[in-house]
């Protein structure tokens, strides 16, 4: 890991260093629905930072965005450019809108929405009380990058106390290996015969 860089409440960044490239790795928690309608000076405020953000990260960085975007992505023609068919939703949210529109500008893809899954693994949340599962927490990756991303799902029968299903992605990508001081120390050292 070459730097992590907690930004606000509700967003931190991380750069690990690749084989190959760098992925910088942003992590949020977007304001909820209530919260838009509340106050949505504050919301703008959010991603206008998010945005920003964005906009700092080195070109050629794989730019991974992922959490709880508390945004719901529909099968509308107009989400094709960055969205799949394999959503949840069939009607694109309030926030959803602003992810979309957030994916349009950086160049992303939201992975969360490509993968041929059953429904049951695509909801990330479940309401406190109801049976209805949302899908709101997504991935998001530079659309040059994006077929790094294999497989992403939520996992059901995890135990974490929360109303959110946790999200597996794997993701082929390779680490830079760092050497072991040890080693490299046995290695400068001749033993004599």
């Amino acid at each position: 890991m070459l730097d992590f860089e907690p930004i606000n409440e509700r967003m931190c960044k991380t750069i690990i260093k690749g084989k190959f490239y760098i992925m910088t790795i942003i992590s949020v928690y977007a304001p909820t629905e209530d919260e838009n309608k509340r106050n949505a000076e504050n919301v703008e405020r959010f991603y206008n930072k998010f945005s920003d953000v964005c906009d700092k990260t080195p070109r050629n960085d794989v730019l991974t965005l992922l959490g709880d975007f508390n945004a719901k992505i529909g099968k509308e023609h107009s989400n094709k450019r960055v969205a799949d068919r394999t959503t949840l939703h069939d009607i694109t949210s309030e926030n959803g809108e602003k992810l979309v529109q957030l994916a349009i500008a950086h160049n992303l893809e939201i992975s969360s929405t490509k993968f041929q899954h059953r429904r049951i693994h695509k909801g990330t949340w479940k309401a406190p009380g109801q049976d209805t599962c949302n899908q709101i927490d997504h991935v998001l990756q530079n659309k040059r990058r994006a077929s790094t991303i294999t497989d992403l799902r939520a996992l059901r029968g995890q135990n974490c106390d929360s109303d959110h299903h946790p999200v597996r992605t794997k993701i082929r990508q390779r680490i830079s290996k760092v050497e072991d001081q040890e080693n490299v120390m046995l290695q400068n050292y001749k033993i004599p015969i």
